[in-house]
């Protein structure tokens, strides 16, 4: 044994101190370590002499252990796949949020898990994060998702299994059960350091009747990453202007102010309730307070002129719900021509010409204008069929807003001919609308108006072009000859003119003696393109990221209606992916914040990037919530998302 173990020791003594000379003069501070290099050169030569006293069989038996130990992986390094999900906290209000992390260990290629449905939080995805570590010659690798939860409303609720499939096989998370409360309620509005309001400007409506939400956003402190989400079921809705930004002062302190307006128009009559509106934000809390005893300069240097320490906050802001009851539009004195109108409205009637020759057109102009639903203006149908040919022109629509409601006018133009001389009359024309300040219907007529089409002054003569054919022309009765359709034939060379040398043949010329050097400036440039396509994998994606965001989108659009989820959810893959390659990012690991920041960073409108986010939030809160969020569609999601990537191609 003695003898066994004696030589094996020799020989990887051996090979260590070799190993150690390389090693020494592989070094790139080479020139700095000589001194070593003798004395591990003079242990080589020593340790090379005892591997010449080393048994061959000894020697060779070191030489298959180590290179048996370098194929096969030693069984340490073998790892079980488990799935493991968690939350920040079990007992919240409706102001927190919760974070939610699903860790799939054993792995680093997992999909992302399979959530249940959580109908009672609004969830959010946060990005995910992946780790290795090596520990005792065992290696533990595991991947991170992670999940923001904002709930919508109280009581306790249990998340189910999430599902991983990884290796082959599926694995589950354990349910978890989360208790939601309400809010603590402040003596008042003022002891918060952010609230919120929403309010309507009437909150009994007729159906079709303009009302105004307003919400209003009140904070004495810092806030970043505003997200506002309103629920506008039940409801058609349309924009007042920008937001507007100003102080106001409650209750003896001062505020900045954050107010957003909309117009909604209800879609049916009953008792409709709006919910709160949710304000997701990081709150920003300044750390100035000197700590006693501290450093005599800290009160300095955290201040936030030096830029100070600071503590961000999640938190989720809400209003109170509100309750409306839309009125239906009553029956009695109801016009047979009512076409849903309801508001303030007028209507003018207007020709281009009053005279004209018989067979011209005047044109009609039809204009109705006013406050209310302006969009549902219908086009007007004047009986004028048995007067005049009527081709009608495409209706033009102008929408403004004045005080702080949606207005606007609708015009229609109609090239009218007469069908017989002298005058024709056009009929008024009627509008009907119902006015909710009056309660009741009102109807409207145009004036009446005469196009008087005079006799032709120019009569149509028939003209007539002769043939070609052999022989003395002949004239028919009352017609008169314009011109021939075939030139004469040239039977001589005499008839031909000299070619001089003309600007066209000068052209053609310089063409032909230029056309060389342009083939191989284009061929270069289309070298170049080649290789920078090959080389720059940047460029590479970005010039191919419209192309293929295009046909995996339209090769997905049939499986919106079978599986709506799994379409929303390859959808904003597709979205993120195209980011990505468009900039040059891991698209995948991106949130919806993430994208909308590095989009404003690569100079793109923020308009487009605003739409990026709110558009990957949408399709978020379409896959995690039990059915689509404010009333999204999958084809909706669809367009939307065709258009998004249209207009982000456009920018250089």
């Amino acid at each position: 044994m003695k003898y066994l173990y004696s030589p094996l020791q020799r020989g990887l003594g051996g090979f260590s101190a070799v190993f150690h000379y390389i090693a020494s003069i592989q070094n790139p501070l080479y020139p700095l370590y000589k001194g070593v290099k003798a004395s591990r050169f003079d242990d080589a030569k020593q340790s090379i002499f005892r591997l010449s006293r080393v048994p061959v069989s000894v020697f060779i038996s070191c030489i298959a252990l180590a290179l048996l130990l370098y194929v096969y992986p030693l069984p340490a390094f073998a790892e079980d796949i488990g799935v493991l999900a968690a939350v920040d906290k079990t007992d919240a209000s409706l102001e927190d949020s919760i974070a939610l992390t699903i860790t799939v260990s054993g792995t680093q290629n997992s999909p992302p898990p399979q959530l249940p449905d959580l109908p009672g939080f609004r969830v959010q995805s946060m990005g995910t994060s992946s780790s290795v570590q090596i520990v005792n010659m065992s290696m533990k690798s595991s991947v991170t998702f992670n999940y923001r939860l904002t709930p919508l409303r109280k009581g306790s609720f249990t998340i189910n299994p999430a599902t991983v499939t990884a290796g082959g096989k599926t694995y589950a998370t354990q349910p978890i059960t989360i208790q939601i409360r309400e809010p603590a309620e402040p003596s008042r509005e003022a002891d918060l350091p952010v609230f919120a309001e929403l309010s309507v400007s009437n909150d009994r409506p007729y159906v079709n009747e303009q009302i105004v939400l307003t919400f209003k956003l009140f904070r004495r402190i810092d806030v970043r990453n505003l997200n506002l989400n309103i629920s506008y079921d039940n409801f058609r809705k349309e924009d007042l202007g920008k937001d507007r930004q100003y102080r106001q002062t409650i209750d003896g302190i001062e505020y900045q102010a954050h107010e957003f307006s909309a117009a909604l128009f209800p879609n049916h009559a009953g008792k409709i309730e709006i919910p709160p509106a949710i304000v997701d934000l990081d709150a920003v809390y300044q750390e100035n307070r000197r700590i006693p005893g501290g450093d005599p300069f800290s009160m300095l240097f955290n201040d936030p002129f030096f830029g100070g320490r600071v503590q961000t906050e999640h938190k989720t802001v809400r209003t109170r719900s509100i309750a409306i009851e839309v009125l239906p539009l009553p029956e009695e004195g109801k016009p047979a021509a009512f076409s849903n109108l309801v508001g303030k409205f007028d209507i003018t009637a207007a020709l281009g010409k009053s005279e004209v020759d018989f067979g011209d057109s005047s044109t009609l102009t039809v204009t109705i204008s006013g406050t209310g639903n302006v969009k549902d203006i219908p086009a007007p149908a004047p009986e004028l069929a048995d007067k005049f040919k009527v081709y009608p022109d495409q209706p033009q629509f102008k929408q403004d807003i004045a005080d702080g409601k949606i207005s606007g006018e609708k015009t229609f133009k109609f090239a009218l001919v007469p069908l017989a001389e002298g005058k024709n009359r056009v009929p008024s024309i009627p509008l009907t609308y119902f006015d909710p300040e009056r309660k009741q219907y009102i109807s409207l007529a145009t004036q009446p108006l005469t196009v008087t089409a005079r006799p032709s002054q120019n009569p149509e003569k028939l003209n007539a072009v002769e043939s070609g054919s052999p022989g003395p022309p002949r004239q028919a009765s009352g017609i008169k000859i314009l011109g021939k359709d075939i030139f004469p034939i040239h039977a001589g060379l005499d008839d031909f003119e000299d070619q001089k040398w003309t600007a066209r043949r000068t052209a053609l010329y310089a063409g032909g003696f230029l056309a060389p050097a342009v083939l191989f400036l284009a061929a270069y440039l289309y070298h170049g393109h080649r290789l920078r396509l090959r080389y720059d994998p940047a460029f590479y994606r970005s010039r191919g990221a419209y192309k293929l965001a295009r046909k995996r989108l339209e090769q997905i659009s049939a499986a919106r209606a079978a599986v709506p989820k799994e379409f929303v959810r390859e959808l904003s893959k597709i979205l993120r992916e195209y980011v990505g390659d468009k900039l040059n990012l891991h698209g995948t690991a991106c949130t919806p914040r993430e994208v909308e920041a590095r989009l404003k960073e690569r100079n793109f409108p923020d308009e487009q990037a605003l739409s990026a986010c709110r558009l990957l939030e949408r399709c978020e809160s379409f896959q995690y919530a039990s059915g689509p969020g404010n009333g999204d569609l999958p084809g909706d999601l669809l367009k939307e998302s065709l258009q998004l990537i249209d207009q982000l191609e456009k920018q250089p």
